[in-house]
């Protein structure tokens, strides 16, 4: 058998270019981003690397553009890779961007997640080992954790990691007094414990 190839490393191209912009456009850019005129070169830059991972993708026949749900799923998955370096983008940012409900924009994230799951498999990691250690470590006797996470995606991925873990352990769920707390359980957290950090054999 032959020696194992290398693994090739991606290699950076660095990009200059301008653009013009109508005093209008950069009044109306400045208000939507919420910054100064002189703010939105740093403001727009990330969705210009977006934009530019986005026609990679075209040129190179990976994005399908046969349905709208197509392009927008390439395009927030272009956001996650260009404009967040691997983050998942809030729902409000995305509903934001392409003018669609919380409910549109959650939907579009979960299609750009399962469509591009593969080459998101280490960002999904990561994502989701920081959504666990949000959780923390001091537990109370019977007591339950009231936590903050991104977005109810992660939440969903989260349960799954849980019921497949163990079936009896109690799934996180929202608490019903707040719109972004959850309730996490001792039981579930085990789960997630097992998983994120197993007990060396």
């Amino acid at each position: 058998m032959g020696d194992a190839q290398p693994a090739v490393k991606s290699q950076d191209i660095q990009f200059a270019f301008a653009i013009s912009i109508s005093p209008s456009d950069l009044t109306e850019l400045a208000a939507i981003f919420e910054c100064d005129q002189g703010q939105l070169v740093e403001r727009l830059t990330p969705y210009a690397r977006a934009a530019t991972v986005e026609y990679l993708e075209m040129f190179l026949g990976r994005a399908p553009l046969e349905r709208v749900s197509d392009i927008r799923e390439t395009r927030v998955f272009a956001m996650m890779v260009g404009a967040f370096e691997g983050k998942l983008p809030a729902e409000a940012v995305v509903a934001s961007v392409f003018q669609v409900s919380l409910a549109q924009a959650r939907s579009m994230i979960q299609g750009a997640l399962t469509r591009y799951q593969h080459r998101l498999r280490e960002e999904r990691a990561a994502l989701l080992k920081t959504a666990f250690t949000s959780i923390g470590t001091d537990w109370k006797k019977d007591q339950d954790k009231l936590v903050d996470f991104a977005s109810p995606l992660v939440v969903k991925e989260l349960n799954r990691i849980i019921a497949t873990g163990k079936a009896s352990a109690a799934p996180i769920r929202r608490n019903p007094s707040t719109s972004s707390q959850y309730v996490v359980k001792k039981s579930g957290y085990d789960a997630l414990a097992a998983f994120f950090t197993p007990k060396p054999k």
